[in-house]
């Protein structure tokens, strides 16, 4: 009988011992013993985009009362509750941050765990493409991008319209920042694409953001080669710019590589409304005669030009030719040069008294 009291009241002692520890915190839920958290495990970058990193981590947050973050290495931290997960915004593209979590709760405080991102965005289109032809070449040449989307340009992709892999065109890696087409006058890499005025090329930057399926805006520009020296016409002039302004546009460029065996003599140039011209749409060719036009003419060591008074909101043809004693080339194509004018930012109105 004394043994059975015995048994009964070290039961009971053991009973309150246990409501006592875990009143005190020294026993969590079901019985298991209330520990320091660990590190948040899996720390990790899940995406990135245009000022903003999305954060993710995983583990038990049942002994978490709740996670601080930090932005800036471990400076600072702030109380963002019980997640896993987090979306870092309004920071600097390019700028490499050290983010840091930590797990907490009534014991403690865990080890931190750490990971670092890098916000970017799509770089912006590379600047001031330009071609220079010769006889059997093209060789263009860009510069890097204005904003780089906050990370290195890898490499750079052209594209050309008689650049082809199984009929169609294709984006060709380039690592640097001009590239030559070779091989016109048996046809390019055994096409036998014809090689005239109008060609068009394209230009995209890559940095480890831009996949080859989301890509850059592309520059464009159009350049001449013919297949010999033979007498006649002079070559489009080289580098040529074309700038749209208010009531205005303005041209600039270089001399033609060939001149037809004959000294250029001036430069024609032609600014018209393109509503004044006859087009097949189909072909987007031109069939106007250009001589009912009112052409200006500079001389050989002319290098620009500005067209005045023209009305914004119009689009316009804009054209220019050396000459020789062989006389110059008409256009052929709707695409050499068209651009529109900016529309002129309207005034508000004035106020009645």
């Amino acid at each position: 009988m004394k043994t059975l009291k015995r048994l009964l009241i070290v039961s009971a002692l053991a009973l309150m011992l246990s409501i006592v520890l875990t009143a005190c915190g020294l026993f969590g839920g079901g019985g298991e013993p209330l520990e320091v958290p660990i590190a948040p495990p899996n720390f990790r970058v899940e995406s990135r985009g245009d000022g903003f990193i999305s954060l993710q981590w995983g583990g038990n947050t049942q002994s978490v009362d709740y996670y601080e973050l930090s932005l800036d290495g471990g400076s600072s931290y702030t109380n963002i509750g019980i997640t896993s997960i987090y979306l870092a915004e309004n920071l600097t593209n390019g700028h490499q941050y050290t983010f840091k979590i930590r797990a907490v709760n009534e014991k403690g405080t865990s080890p931190e765990s750490e990971v670092k991102g890098t916000p970017a965005t799509l770089p912006t289109e590379p600047r001031n493409l330009a071609f220079f032809v010769t006889d059997d070449t093209i060789t263009l040449s860009w510069q890097p991008p204005e904003n780089s989307g906050g990370l290195e340009v890898l490499r750079y992709q052209i594209q050309a319209d008689f650049d082809l892999v199984d009929g169609e065109p294709f984006w060709r890696n380039v690592y640097g920042t001009s590239y030559t087409y070779l091989n016109f006058s048996n046809g390019y890499e055994g096409y036998t694409y014809p090689i005239g005025q109008g060609q068009i090329f394209h230009v995209r930057a890559i940095t480890e953001f831009v996949t080859e399926t989301s890509a850059t805006a592309n520059a464009k520009i159009e350049a001449s080669a013919r297949h010999s020296y033979a007498d006649g016409v002079p070559w489009a002039p080289q580098n040529l710019t074309v700038t749209a302004g208010d009531n205005q546009i303005s041209l600039s460029w270089l001399q033609p590589v060939v001149d037809g065996n004959s000294t250029v003599l001036n430069y024609k140039l032609l600014c018209v409304p393109v509503s004044e011209m006859e087009i097949d749409l189909e072909f987007q060719t031109i069939l106007s005669s250009f001589e009912s036009f009112d052409w200006v003419t500079v001389g050989s060591s002319v290098r620009s030009h500005t067209f005045d008074n023209l009305e914004n909101g119009v689009e316009y043809f804009v054209y220019i030719a050396p000459e020789n004693a062989f006389g110059f080339a008409f256009p052929e194509y709707l695409y050499k040069g068209t651009l529109r004018t900016p529309p002129h930012n309207p005034q508000p109105p004035t106020p009645n008294p």
